[in-house]
Parts: structure tokens; C-alpha cells; sequence
């Protein structure tokens, strides 16, 4: 057959046109778009999880400012070697007054005051443990579990630390964390936010004094703990005990001070004050130094109960302890967050500062420097600051730092921050425990 007699191809072109492209596979089509849309999917993906990464760290970055430093983990380590400062449980931070040396957590929110045993520092919590750091590095070195909560500061005296707890028990351990007694007071267990067991004890001579709960004194054998006398205040004990010229002082939740005979468990003098009493006695040079719900504070003589002056505080109820050294008082608020300095012998104000919150706490003293705490509720500025070095002569802030976020506890539901109970100073630190469940170091 010639060339000119062939019928067109199957494509349809015509003799001599030149060949058409061969038919496009749909399957291919749809396997290139299927890739494209899964390199999208990825690529959108991968951007999505930086930008979470990049926020996170973001936020990370912020609590650490708040802080005072780096958080846990290899730089944190860096950073506490750069500083010369070792770490535990916690983390380091930059150095320099009022920056965070270590932070070790306590496994609850406290609401007590540190106590310095050597090299130790002891804290209780609100699980019932109270665990003892080394306050060098935060490591910790044992915990003691008093099987309710510890509200209140331990006691150092001698060779061994007193602890009590919300369900009526007294405990004396070793500085090595083992038990040397225990006693049960009967005072517990107690529920009631304010009446827990949170008044510390205080230790003269052999005797060891404890308030409780359901409202009694009691003098315990130190040795031992076997009971040498018992005295009815008739109401429960929150402010913590102070001795003072063979007397111990007392205050009782409904507003009455209490002098006791420490040797024989007698009455030397009872006074009302006007409010309840929740603040912790300063004594000194004869004159015992106690705040009141009555908006002021008061110099009693302390042989005789007598009131020797009182300072008003305005609108505001006194819920923190006296400091005194030499012949100055430094003594906090409640409601106007003021820290307060006062003559000892006259009650005239000598300075005033203004950390804010609520400054519950008994203010520390080391070296010409006041160190205050404050707590907050939620509307109250609460991350501006809960641990303050004030200038001894002047009350001026010399440096502030912030603690960690809010308890569990709440206050008619409101979340509170900072720190209720006090500082301590221990070397070129000052420490707290948080409401955030935190052990805090600072450096001074």
C-alpha cells in the first residue's frame, strides 16, 4: 500500500502531520498535587511549633525575670558556676543584692518562718513534712513527716530542733533529723484557718514552752518532754511565745496578754488589748512591744502590764511581730502595707516605708538592713515584689525581689501570693518560703 492510501492514525492526525504528545496519566497529576499539599502541611506545621517554642520560651523567660534568675536543669547549673554558687533542688541566678542564689521546693504551700540549725535551714510546709536544707546550696539533707501541718517556725536550742504541728503534736529531733520525743497535746487535730497550731515555741533554761490550739500554755521538760506545769489562757495561741527577765509572754487569739512565771506556771499579770491578738511579743530592756487589731502598737512595762505608749496605725490592724534593736522597733501592717520603725522607750516614729500587700511577717536584721515580707491577694499588684531589704537608719528600699505565683489556699476566694511568714538571714542570705511552695535563698 503507498504512503498516500493510509488511513489516519488512532491519534486522529492527519498523513504526514507530525506525531501528538503522548496522553497525560490523571494519576500523576493527582500524586504531584497530593505531595505539594503535604510539603505545605509540614512546612506550616514546623512554623506553627517554632512559634510555640519561641512563646513558651517567651514566658519562661518572664518568670524567670520575676524570679531574680535562670530555672533548673544544665544552665542553670552554668549559671550558678559562673556565680561561684553551688545548687540543689533550685536554680541560680545573677549575682548582686537581691538576686536568687537557690530555690528549693517544699512540696506545699508554707505559711511559717525558716529556723537556721548550723548549716541546715529548716522549713515546714502544709503537707506536714519539715525538711532541712543545706543553705549553702539548697540541697536537701532530710525531712521529718509530722503528720499534720507545720504553720509555725522550728525552734534550734542546743543539739535539737522543737517542731509542732496542726494536730497537736510536739516534736524534738536531732539536727540529724531524727526523733528524740514526741508529746500529743490533745490540742488537735484543728481546721479553723486562724486558730491552727502557729504559735512557735520558745526555750529557757530547760524548759520548753508551747501555746496550743484549744487555748493552754504549756512548760515541757526539754530533755524529755514530760509536762512540768500547764496554764489556761482560755483561748487558742497563734502569736509565737517570747521570754523575757523569768517570765514567759503569751498573747491569745481573743486580745489578752499573758505573763507567765516560767518556773512555776503562775499568773504575774493578764492585759485586754483592744482587738484580737495575733501579733508575736518583742521584748526588750523591760518593755514588751505588742501590735493589736485595734489599729495601733503598744509598749507595756513588762513587769507589771502597764501601758507605757501606743502608736496608731491608722486604718490599719497590726498582724506583723516586733523586731527590736537597740532602741528601735521595727514593727509591720496589715492594711497599708507599711513597715514602721519606732522609738523603743517613747513609741514615736522614726521612719516609715511602703512595701505594700499585707506584711505579716517579723522583719529580719543583719547587718544595718531590715528585711520585710508582704503577702497580696489577686488584685493587689502581687508580682511587684514580696521580700524587701530596707536601709536600717532610713527605711529606704535598698533592693526588692518577687517569689513565686499563687497558693492553693485563698482568702473568701481570692488566690494569695508572697510570703506569710518571716525571713531569715543565714551567712550572706536571707530566706523565705513561699506561699508557692518554694524555699527561696537571696543574696544580701
Amino acid at each position: 500500500m503507498t504512503e498516500s492510501n493510509r488511513t489516519p492514525g488512532a491519534d486522529g492526525a492527519a498523513p504526514g502531520a507530525a506525531p501528538s504528545p503522548a496522553p497525560t496519566d490523571p494519576t500523576a497529576h493527582e500524586g504531584e498535587e497530593h505531595a505539594r499539599r503535604h510539603f505545605t502541611l509540614v512546612l506550616t506545621s514546623l512554623l506553627v511549633l517554632v512559634v510555640l517554642v519561641a512563646a513558651v520560651a517567651v514566658v519562661i523567660a518572664a518568670i524567670v525575670l520575676a524570679r531574680g534568675g535562670p530555672v533548673g536543669g544544665a544552665d542553670a547549673d552554668d549559671a550558678g558556676a559562673a556565680d561561684g554558687a553551688a545548687l540543689g533542688d533550685g536554680v541560680a541566678a545573677a549575682s548582686g543584692p537581691g538576686s536568687l542564689a537557690w530555690a528549693s521546693p517544699l512540696g506545699a504551700e508554707s505559711w511559717g518562718t525558716p529556723a537556721v540549725a548550723g548549716d541546715l535551714v529548716l522549713a515546714g510546709a502544709n503537707n506536714g513534712v519539715l525538711s532541712a536544707f543545706t543553705h549553702a546550696d539548697g540541697e536537701k539533707a532530710w525531712e521529718f513527716d509530722t503528720g499534720g501541718q507545720v504553720r509555725s517556725a522550728a525552734l534550734v536550742g542546743g543539739d535539737a530542733v522543737y517542731v509542732t504541728s496542726d494536730s497537736g503534736m510536739v516534736f524534738a529531733l536531732a539536727v540529724d533529723g531524727s526523733e528524740l520525743w514526741r508529746v500529743d497535746t490533745g490540742a488537735g487535730p484543728v481546721r479553723r484557718v486562724w486558730d491552727d497550731f502557729g504559735s512557735r515555741p520558745a526555750l529557757l533554761g530547760d524548759a520548753l514552752f508551747v501555746g496550743t490550739a484549744d487555748g493552754r500554755l504549756l512548760a515541757l521538760a526539754a530533755s524529755d518532754g514530760s509536762q512540768l506545769w500547764e496554764y489556761a489562757t482560755g483561748a487558742p495561741m497563734r502569736s509565737d511565745l517570747t521570754t523575757g527577765d523569768g517570765r514567759v509572754y503569751a498573747i491569745g487569739r481573743d486580745g489578752v496578754v499573758h505573763a507567765v512565771d516560767a518556773a512555776s506556771g503562775t499568773a504575774v499579770w493578764t492585759k485586754p488589748l483592744r482587738g484580737d491578738g495575733t501579733t508575736s511579743p518583742g521584748f526588750s530592756d523591760g518593755v514588751l512591744v505588742v501590735g493589736s487589731r485595734a489599729l495601733q502598737v503598744l509598749g507595756l512595762d513588762a513587769a507589771t502590764g502597764e501601758e507605757l505608749w501606743s502608736s496608731s496605725y491608722g486604718a490599719s490592724w497590726v498582724q506583723s511581730g516586733a523586731t527590736i534593736v537597740g532602741d528601735r522597733v521595727t514593727i509591720g501592717s496589715s492594711d497599708i502595707g507599711e513597715v514602721r520603725q519606732l522609738d523603743l522607750a517613747t513609741g514615736a516614729p522614726a521612719w516609715v516605708a511602703t512595701i505594700g500587700g499585707w506584711p505579716w511577717g517579723i522583719p529580719a536584721h543583719a547587718g544595718g538592713v531590715f528585711y520585710a515580707s508582704n503577702i497580696s491577694t489577686e488584685g493587689m499588684q502581687p508580682w511587684e515584689a514580696s521580700l524587701f531589704a530596707l536601709d536600717g537608719a532610713s527605711g529606704d528600699v535598698l533592693w526588692s525581689a518577687a517569689t513565686g505565683p499563687a497558693a492553693e489556699w485563698a482568702v473568701d476566694g481570692q488566690a494569695m501570693f508572697g510570703i506569710a511568714g518571716s525571713p531569715v538571714v543565714a551567712d550572706d542570705l536571707v530566706i523565705v518560703a513561699g506561699l508557692d511552695g518554694v524555699l527561696s535563698a537571696f543574696r544580701r
